[in-house]
Formats: structure tokens, sequence, C-alpha cells
């Protein structure tokens, strides 16, 4: 996909509600996209420590980025040795310009960071991993339809984590029975 490609529908670019990208796109289509996007709120998954250098001097772009331990620690050069380290690099990307940090930091969960808003952290949503295959994209599928549904943060993220949780637990990429009422009734029995 190419940024002369995308310009042949600025118009539907720029009437979307999200743009969800990744850093699996070129550098330059992914600048165009992001110069481009008008006010639409542009969701970016760094994808890995290789590729997520692409992003680094456009994080003020960025609405919600979605970085593992490995792609924050990349970004930022700051260490995530524990979970108190998070706040840490949550502050370097706000400082940067970004709007919300979703970090995603394996068996402790997800580290939330808004630049004026909540923070903190979401504990693990316990599933018997099957597959992680899908598990990320799944994260970001549940960020984006929460920010279309208007959806406040918090629940945004457990909502999140509860799609990636059933990416985890199926022996496909995409859970055939991911649906929303299925993830809203798994985060409702994490949270007795």
């Amino acid at each position: 996909m190419s940024h002369e490609f995308l310009s042949q529908h600025i118009d539907f670019i720029q009437g979307a509600k999200v743009i969800v990208a990744d850093c699996n796109i070129s550098e330059s289509t992914l600048v165009w996209l992001l110069n481009n996007a008008g006010k639409v709120p542009v969701f970016v998954d760094p994808v890995s420590a290789w590729k997520c250098v692409k992003i680094r001097e456009h994080l003020a772009q960025i609405h919600t980025l979605k970085p593992n331990r490995l792609e924050a620690e990349t970004l930022s050069g700051i260490s995530l040795s524990d979970r108190n380290d998070a706040e840490k690099v949550a502050v370097w990307f706000h400082t940067h310009g970004l709007n919300r940090l979703v970090l995603s930091m394996g068996g402790d969960g997800v580290y939330y960071s808004e630049l004026y808003g909540a923070s903190g952290w979401s504990p693990p949503v316990k599933t018997q991993v099957v597959n992680v295959t899908g598990a990320g994209d799944a994260m970001m599928a549940g960020l984006a339809s929460c920010w279309v549904d208007n959806m406040p943060f918090i629940d945004s993220i457990r909502f999140a984590q509860g799609c990636s949780s059933m990416a985890l637990a199926s022996e496909y990429t995409n859970n055939p029975e991911l649906s929303v009422a299925n993830v809203k009734s798994l985060v409702e029995k994490q949270n007795v």
C-alpha cells in the first residue's frame, strides 16, 4: 500500500471515525497517513522493535499507541525492568506528544495512560494460552471498537484485553467465538 494509493481515497480516510495502522507499511506511507488523517484519530500498533522506529519522530500525530515492552523500550530508550518503570515510559511518550499509551506487559497486564486523563494498571485477563497469533490484533480491534462506541478509556482497556484473551484461547488466529457479548461476559467474570 503506497501513499499514492491512499491519496486517491483521502475523502474516505478523513471521513473515518478512527484509523488503525501498523508499522508493517512503509515509513513513507505511514507518515503520509499521519500527515493526512485530518482530525481522525490514528491508532498504531508498532508490530516489532525493529519496525517501530518508523514512528519515533511522529508520536504527536498518533492518538493511541499499543506497544509491548520491547517496542516501548526501543522507542523511549528507557528500560522496563519492572512495573515501576511503566509510568516513566508513559511520561516520555506523553512528553513527545502521544495522547494515549496502551502498554502491553504480558503477564503483568496492561499499563494505560492518557496525556490528560487516566493512568494505571489493568491486570491480565486469565486465559489458557493456545495460540499467541492474533492476540495483539484482537486487542487493537477492541480499542478501536470502543473508541467508535465512545467507551471510557479504562473500560476500553478491559474490553480490549478480553478480545486479546479470546484470541489467545483459540487455535485460530481469529477466534470464531469473538463477539461483543462474549467479550463483555468474559471481562465481567474476571471482575467478580
